[in-house]
């Protein structure tokens, strides 16, 4: 079955974003693309700027890790984007892009591409991305990352992406943007298609100290080839803009009002196969019936319509803390439609 999958946009305080559901053909990978480096959320222990390395604790499972930290490594603020020095942060928490090579010693060592400092409680960083591939839709720049699991768009109107800067404080221009470029973006709602796309509300090109000068027009400036576009239909399942209404309710200028369930990330578990979703929690909040065979080890579900699907621990469905957990898969195959924004996810 054709996994259908509509997102919603939802009005921040400050600006809506508005997201293009065509993926051009240029930005699609012919190969998967190996990622470059591993993300991980971090506490800093400790600094030794003698020998340049940096110690971290993960905040997920309290592993220590030492970080080998060099005049290579992009050092950013989260808030502001700018370059800036690891020194005296010693407590503070980080997000850490790294090598996905760690030496077996304990603990073990790895060296640092990028660590984006400085980061706010209630606060979502930007993320470091490093640039796969380019194509201009629209008069937009679109850019494939994450090995081309997402699309990320880049807005000509300056009221969906703030003006393109460095991480040196200049002005910078899309053309300044090449494959391998090192990116960082803001960003919050990503629509859970194939591949993912999410349009960002900032952007910094990261560069070091005289490597970039201010940005000037020029005649001959490169430009991204255009999308190839021609064969590919838009989505009719795309929503434009959804604004939320009473709680468990959504509604978009071109549907009916549709009921939701809101479930925050912490009630989320993962394993190796991805995000898994509690699905008596999730199921019942979307008015489905759910019913547990303990003969069979089995869940039968009872969707709207009268329709109905069958969890069978083990197969599509794991038992965790006396907890059926399934995937999102599942959601997405008979509910239809998904959307994380933030820590929460949106089922219709």
């Amino acid at each position: 079955m054709r996994k259908l999958i509509t997102f919603a946009v939802t009005m921040s305080a400050a600006m809506s974003l508005a997201m293009p559901t065509l993926v051009g053909a240029a930005l699609l990978l012919d190969e998967p693309v190996e990622l470059q480096f591993d993300r991980i959320n971090v506490n800093i222990v400790s600094v030794n700027e003698r020998n340049g390395q940096v110690t971290v604790r993960t905040v997920a499972d309290e592993r220590t890790i030492i970080l080998n930290v060099s005049d290579e490594t992009f050092v950013v603020d989260s808030v502001n984007g700018l370059n800036t020095t690891i020194e005296e942060r010693v407590n503070n928490q980080a997000e850490v892009y790294h090598s996905p090579v760690m030496t077996r010693s304990d603990p073990p060592i790895t060296n640092a591409i990028a660590m984006v400092i400085n980061i706010p409680d209630d606060y979502t960083p930007p993320r470091f991305h490093i640039v796969e591939r380019i194509a201009s839709y629209n008069g937009d720049l679109r850019v494939s990352v994450d090995s081309g699991g997402l699309i990320v768009t880049l807005s000509e109107d300056s009221d969906v992406t703030a003006p393109l800067m460095t991480s040196t404080g200049k002005s910078a221009g899309y053309s300044q943007i090449r494959e391998d470029s090192k990116l960082l973006l803001w960003y919050t709602i990503v629509a859970m298609s194939h591949p993912a796309q999410t349009t960002a509300t900032r952007a910094v090109l990261l560069v070091r100290e005289g490597e970039c000068e201010a940005y000037e027009p020029k005649s001959d400036e490169y430009k991204p080839a255009e999308a190839d576009i021609s064969e590919i239909e838009p989505d009719e399942h795309y929503a434009h803009e959804y604004e939320p209404q009473e709680p468990g309710a959504y509604h978009t200028a071109e549907t009916e009002a549709v009921s939701g369930y809101t479930l925050h990330m912490s009630g989320t578990r993962e394993l190796g196969r991805g995000i898994l979703i509690p699905l008596r929690q999730v199921a019942e909040g979307l008015g489905y019936t759910v019913i547990w065979n303990e003969a069979d080890r089995s869940v039968a579900v009872t969707l709207r319509g009268g329709n109905s699907a069958r969890v069978v621990i083990g197969q599509n469905g794991e038992l965790l803390d006396d907890r059926t957990y399934v995937s999102i898969d599942f959601f997405e195959t008979y509910s239809g439609r998904a959307e994380r924004v933030n820590d929460v996810i949106v089922f219709y």
